[in-house]
């Protein structure tokens, strides 16, 4: 109709939208894309549930008058609560710390002593304020020098790509500091004088081989092979005569304590939804931010005293017993809804 006037293209737009709101609620609410099914006739029970929760949620909302999302953040706060006292108790009556014990480490942030030898400064977490235009790089120094300024002393600072800039290098020697950070396949060495080939050079040996990276200095060069893909270290120690024993089985030990740095990153988002947030302003991003960190801490307080056997493990049994009690009550005189469930195939 050319004839529509603004405001009935706004009441038409405004129907519109709550096709919007309903894959939004399909998708942050009831967990549509998150399907762990794979074939197309299991795919289906999912799909069905997803779009009858969401109608539920619908019915609920209008009963309570609370949208879906505020729903979800009481079934998420009473599941969340049970289960902490559930756990707490268990640690509780596991934990006995020994008599005249000390800390050796801090695994609040990842950072470890003399005891261990090296230093992540990957695991902190800053609330950078965009207007500063600060970079990666940047934010890096600045926790670097927070850490020196806390009295630690690391023998290896490590990190990923990201960080292993000549810049950043060159001041972590210039603290009398070593380190172990990934390198980009692109980055240039020279094993003789004028000669520069990409650290993805064909001849490889297994205990690293001394190399000058360019615009910086000698360092020693690891491969290492994860599935199909190529990974590249370089390693630097204060002292020469150290780097020049520093083989395979010390970059081994070194190389899985710079992992933790991923496993750290991986469980703070899986686990604790660090990146999930819908708060726009400073304080409350802190907050969460401040949350998510402390989340992770209990979860490797349950690990340690063995509660429970690893963080992902709470994940998965944080609703099983909500669920479990809210599928038997709310089945009860709707068995005309199991025709549509499709038993699942065994591949």
């Amino acid at each position: 109709d050319l004839d529509c006037d603004q405001a009935a293209i706004e009441a038409i737009y405004q129907k519109r939208w709550k096709v919007e709101v309903f894959h939004k609620t399909l998708k942050s609410n009831t967990a549509l894309a998150k399907s762990p099914t794979q074939r197309v006739r299991t795919q289906g029970n999912p799909v069905f549930l997803s779009i009858y929760a969401a109608f539920r949620l619908e019915c609920l909302a209008i009963k309570h008058k609370l949208n879906p999302f505020a729903l979800r953040a009481k079934l998420y706060l009473k599941a969340m609560m049970k289960n902490h006292l559930s756990m707490k108790t268990q640690s509780d009556k596991k934990y006995k710390p020994p008599k005249n014990s000390t800390l050796q480490f801090i695994d609040v942030h990842r950072i470890f002593t003399e005891r261990t030898k090296v230093c992540k400064l990957s695991s902190l977490r800053r609330n950078v304020d965009k207007s500063e235009n600060k970079t990666k790089n940047d934010c890096f120094l600045e926790m670097l020098e927070a850490v020196l300024a806390w009295g630690l002393k690391p023998a290896i600072v490590t990190g990923d790509s990201w960080y292993s800039c000549v810049k950043n290098l060159k001041v972590i020697k210039n603290h009398v500091l070593g380190f172990m950070f990934a390198v980009k396949s692109n980055r240039r060495v020279s094993m003789g004088k004028g000669t520069w080939q990409q650290v993805q050079m064909p001849d490889f040996p297994e205990n690293g081989l001394i190399v000058w990276l360019k615009e910086y200095g000698g360092v020693k060069l690891f491969r290492t092979q994860l599935k199909d893909q190529l990974r590249h270290y370089v390693v630097y120690l204060p002292k020469e005569e150290k780097l020049s024993q520093f083989g395979r089985r010390a970059f081994g030990l070194e190389h899985d304590k710079h992992w933790q740095i991923e496993q750290y990153h991986r469980a703070i988002k899986q686990v604790c939804n660090i990146e999930k947030f819908q708060v726009r302003g400073k304080q409350a991003t802190k907050n969460h931010l401040f949350a998510a960190i402390f989340g992770y801490v209990q979860l490797q307080t349950l690990t340690t005293t063995q509660a429970i056997m690893n963080c992902y493990q709470i994940r998965h049994e944080l609703f099983k017993n909500v669920i479990a009690s809210f599928i038997s009550k709310f089945i009860l005189g709707k068995e005309s809804l199991n025709p549509l469930f499709s038993s699942a195939v065994n591949a």
